[in-house]
């Protein structure tokens, strides 16, 4: 990381005309290995470094990014921002790049053991997954199989002598296999993200993928209708991430983008329901020491007792309010940021995932769905379609469901519908969820 002057860039950035500068560097490792079909069909180790530079010029601004290597100059970089910013318009609420950069004490971002693995250590994981595919069942093949250990390396810095720096790891594994029996075919995949090696448990996650592959030879349509939708826990925490990750930003708020807009202190959700901002938490994905401006993170709810408590805001939109920002900055590099969840979590309740389903007599689990991320935050309209699921009837698992879609409101969901919540947090990148039931949802089937 020692590539760049980042003093010398500062100091041209000043003789160009900028008011203040922010300068981001990261270097990543990346170790890869996916198969298709049982083979491994790709194999890569690469590091790269990259720089983003933003930069205002009075009320102006403007931002590049690129890769650094011997081909890039990095002072023509730095007038490029500039230039940008001196033809861009002026926003008159623009306070400058952030200050008060600092990090929180937080413990679960970097594993030296995931760190550590090899190439060849991929490589077997992705393999035996193949093998555990097909020793499974004779009517399942793999389509593919892939998991990729990342380490960064990340330091932000402003032209007021300020600077942050970290160091994180992360894991993807991702499964999905086909089932063919006769004219009868199904298939099921699963993506997952962990901070370190240690918490995935990749041969239960094959096992899984392959049963439902299994499950999806028999799935057929149910009838429209009211039902209980039982969302497992990673499903809701990607739906929280595009229905109440909006919402909440200060951005959207200020913005008039946001039906939360003048709701602080006033009930959105039932009581039972709590939202937390939990940056935090020991090996979360969202877990992190400080965001995209080098603010660092915090801890706070949200929505306490069904009462909204907080937006979520960068320097910006908390510059425009007289506030400090939450350390919820969200941006690439060289780019301007918005505010967006660390970590935001929906508290655990008190029902096992075995309980949800035994207490419910008509209703549909839905494990993955497609299509939910076109839904409508300003109007709380979520529709999504059922890629994977099951009908519930008198407590029991009948059988998987294909060809259907769901539609609810999310605001009423919060408000009135959301009557059992699990113990079990499952995390997405930006967000945590147990399973949920849903009382009274709309099923589109035949």
């Amino acid at each position: 990381m020692n590539m760049v002057d980042i003093d010398k860039l500062f100091k041209k950035a000043e003789e160009l005309g900028a008011t203040d500068a922010r300068i981001r560097i990261t270097k990543t490792t990346a170790k890869s290995v996916s198969s298709v079909s049982g083979r491994i069909h790709q194999s890569n180790v690469v590091t790269s470094y990259n720089i983003g530079v933003f930069v205002s010029v009075g009320k102006r601004i403007g931002g590049v990014s690129a890769t650094v290597n011997e081909l890039v100059n990095l002072e023509d970089l730095i007038a490029k921002a500039v230039k940008i910013a001196k033809n861009s318009p002026e926003d008159k609420d623009w306070p400058g790049v952030a200050r008060g950069l600092s990090k929180a004490k937080v413990t679960g971002v970097y594993d030296e053991k995931t760190a550590g693995m090899s190439i060849e250590e991929i490589a077997e994981i992705v393999m035996t997954s193949n093998e555990l595919i097909t020793s499974h069942d004779k009517r399942l093949k793999p389509i593919s199989v892939g998991m990729s250990v990342n380490v960064a390396e990340d330091i932000i810095a402003n032209s007021y002598g300020e600077s942050v720096s970290t160091r994180t790891t992360s894991l993807t594994f991702g499964v999905n296999v086909r089932s063919k029996d006769g004219d009868k075919e199904g298939s099921y995949g699963e993506y997952r993200l962990y901070r370190r090696l240690v918490d995935l448990n990749f041969e239960d996650l094959t096992k899984m993928a392959s049963k439902r592959a299994l499950d999806a030879l028999e799935a057929r349509q149910i009838s429209t209708g009211s039902y209980d939708i039982i969302f497992e826990g990673l499903l809701f925490s990607r739906i929280l991430e595009v229905m109440l990750g909006p919402a909440i930003s200060a951005y959207n708020v200020q913005m008039n983008r946001s039906p939360l807009k003048g709701k602080l202190d006033s009930e959105i959700a039932a009581e039972h329901v709590n939202f937390v901002e939990k940056p935090h938490e020991p090996w979360y994905p969202g877990t992190k020491e400080f965001d995209s401006e080098g603010i660092a993170t915090k801890t706070f709810p949200i929505v306490e007792k069904g009462a909204l408590k907080s937006y979520i805001y960068d320097f910006y939109t908390a510059s425009k309010e007289g506030k400090e920002s939450t350390g919820n900055a969200s941006g690439g590099l060289g780019q301007r940021t918005v505010p967006a969840p660390n970590n935001i979590t929906l508290l655990p309740g008190d029902a096992n995932e075995e309980e949800i389903i035994e207490e419910t007599k008509h209703g549909v689990l839905v494990c993955t769905s497609i299509g939910y991320w076109l839904s409508n935050y300003i109007s709380g309209q979520l529709n999504g379609t059922i890629s994977h699921g099951y009908l519930i009837e008198n407590g029991e698992i009948s059988h998987a469901i294909k060809g259907v879609a769901f539609s609810d409101n999310f605001y009423e969901i919060l408000k009135s519908k959301l009557d059992l919540i699990g113990k079990t947090l499952v995390p997405s990148a930006r967000m945590a969820s147990p399973m949920v039931r849903i009382k009274s949802s709309t099923i589109a089937g035949l």
